[in-house]
């Protein structure tokens, strides 16, 4: 008898081990909210493929832009929450500006969705055209104080980059207009064909023609060196854009313990860091849903004043 009551505890316990573990069996559908090739969808391209390799899981990329991220927030809290749809997003745009520029277009509140990880970070740049009399950090200083400018914004990270050197040069806000882009490419094809000023991009987008020399890197938003040997400053002040994995409210346990598991050791592996680092971007340094949280709550913190002063509502 004893002998069958150990055997039966031990079927058990087994089978509430297993009925706990979840790996996908079909598709899973990647919301981004961005046009096709965005920087949070190269990053998550290229770090998926090596969780395919290592899982056999599927990713299928749905693009849905609009409203800087809020139609694919939309979209992912009309979806079930069964771990087969997911989205990567900007932290500083889901859960610190969108809800503030979008208050009534904003049907899924992001955060509330479940944070995974981040994936990598890269900072907020300005540029300027390769002939533009803008050639150093203390140029556009001065032109920001002095000069009327169009400057091309691309993003909400974008705009507490430019709230943030506004007020660290104390610029005229009756001469510098910013031009809201929905897309990098745009932004940046504007600038070198002369209809913009400057441009305030992440620094992921603008890399390869930086690279190539189609446009000049005047200042970093960041605290450390962007890894090229183009001259560029820092601005003493830091505005990034995190790309990070979401799972919608309400995603069970077992399903959030796979994606942290499988991500977290593809974030870390050695030939991704390093291709994230030729990319302009910054690897998330210990992935898990403890430093994912704390890094969430600093950013809230840091940013959230910020946002507030630089963000607009859209009422409509």
């Amino acid at each position: 008898m004893k002998k069958l009551l150990v055997s039966l505890v031990i079927a058990l316990v087994s089978s509430v081990g297993f009925a706990q573990e979840w790996k996908p069996t079909q598709p899973i559908r990647v919301i981004i909210g961005q046009l096709p090739g965005s920087g949070n969808e190269v990053v998550f391209r290229k770090v998926a493929q090596l969780v395919t390799d290592r899982t056999g899981a599927n990713f299928v990329v749905e693009n849905h832009p609009g409203l800087d991220g809020a139609l694919a927030w939309n979209t992912l809290g009309a979806r079930p929450a069964d771990g087969y749809h997911i989205t990567v997003q900007a932290m500083e745009t889901s859960l610190i500006a969108l809800p503030i520029q979008y208050p009534r277009q904003l049907t899924t509140d992001p955060r509330q969705a479940i944070l995974v990880t981040p994936l990598a970070s890269t900072p907020e740049l300005f540029i300027v055209g390769k002939d533009s009399p803008i050639k150093n950090l203390d140029d556009l200083r001065h032109a920001y104080q002095t000069k009327k400018l169009n400057v091309g914004i691309s993003g909400s990270g974008a705009v507490i980059a430019q709230g943030l050197f506004m007020h660290d040069v104390k610029g005229n806000a009756e001469s510098v207009q910013s031009v809201p882009y929905k897309s990098i490419p745009t932004n940046l094809t504007d600038l070198i064909g002369g209809s913009l000023d400057v441009s305030v991009v992440p620094a992921a987008g603008a890399r390869q023609l930086a690279e190539a020399g189609k446009i000049r890197v005047i200042a970093s938003a960041d605290s450390t060196p962007l890894p090229t040997k183009l001259p560029v400053k820092l601005t003493g002040f830091e505005a990034k854009v995190t790309y990070a994995l979401f799972l919608p409210a309400g995603t069970p346990p077992e399903v959030v313990n796979w994606y942290v598991n499988a991500f977290a050791p593809a974030i870390k592996d050695p030939g991704i860091r390093d291709w994230l680092v030729d990319t302009w971007t910054v690897p998330f340094p210990n992935p898990s849903l403890e430093s994912s949280k704390r890094a969430a709550d600093v950013m809230r913190r840091n940013l959230t004043p910020i946002a507030l002063k630089t963000i607009k509502s859209v009422s409509e």
